[in-house]
């Protein structure tokens, strides 16, 4: 009788888990901890992508959309400071403000900065590509549409802060309506 009561009291007395148990709740614990690993990676890898993506529009509608604003109110050309038909273009162009007075719009690739500079009335150079971006081609290609000079603007963009680069294409043509 002794000797039954001693084995009642040792396995009353025994509380925890056993090493299977432990074993188990551990594989459930790494299997999640794993999962949720890769699911937070996926999520920081979309999220760059969609950062790359939404900085490479951004840039380039606003230099597109500037470059265009300015053309659109000007006359012509300027006489100097054009560079059309090439890679690293830049484009020089005159309009008058509501005041009679001529200003000159300067556009350029920037070779050493890789960026597209602006540049009103002989102030200083400004760039207009921020960030992780940056201009691999710059091409201005002048048109003639009835009377009115215009042109193709082309701008293409690079943003090396994913792997692979990411590289977009922006392209618009524009006429020079002047001041009418």
């Amino acid at each position: 009788m002794k000797n039954y009561k001693q084995k009642e009291i040792i396995k009353s007395n025994q509380k925890g888990f056993t090493l299977t148990e432990t074993l188990i709740y551990l594989s459930i614990f790494i299997i999640v901890f794993v999962l949720l690993i890769q699911i937070l990676t996926g999520i920081f890898f979309v999220f760059s992508r969609i950062r790359v993506n939404r900085g490479i529009l951004n840039t380039g509608s606003s230099i597109i959309e500037r470059i265009t604003r300015n053309i659109r109110i000007s006359n012509n050309f300027s006489e100097t400071g054009n560079s059309f038909n090439t890679e690293i273009g830049s484009i020089s162009i005159e309009s008058k403000d509501q005041n009679g007075n001529i200003n000159t719009y300067k556009y350029k690739l920037n070779t050493a900065t890789k960026k597209i500079t602006e540049d009103i009335n002989g102030n200083g150079e400004q760039d207009l590509n921020g960030g992780g971006s940056t201009i691999t081609k710059f091409v201005i290609n002048p048109i003639i549409a009835g009377l009115n000079p215009g042109a193709i603007i082309s701008l293409t963009i690079t943003d090396s802060r994913i792997n692979p680069p990411k590289t977009e294409t922006f392209t618009t043509t524009v006429l020079m309506r002047g001041n009418y």
